[in-house]
């Protein structure tokens, strides 16, 4: 599930959001949908792998 910020222009909506997975890899995604023409795009790049500790 991407969660992110979104600007809508018209029928077609521009996409940005960063997510981590649970490998600790944090990806940056762009994209852009719409919904009247039924089409989707997106980019997704790495940007780095997080550290992630256990324990505390």
């Amino acid at each position: 599930m991407l969660q992110g910020v979104y600007r809508r222009e018209g029928t077609v909506f521009q996409m940005y959001s960063l997510d981590m997975v649970s490998d600790g890899v944090i990806n940056i995604v762009s994209g852009e949908a719409d919904f009247v023409a039924k089409t989707m795009t997106f980019k997704v790049s790495q940007l780095k792998q997080a550290v992630i500790k256990k324990g505390a």
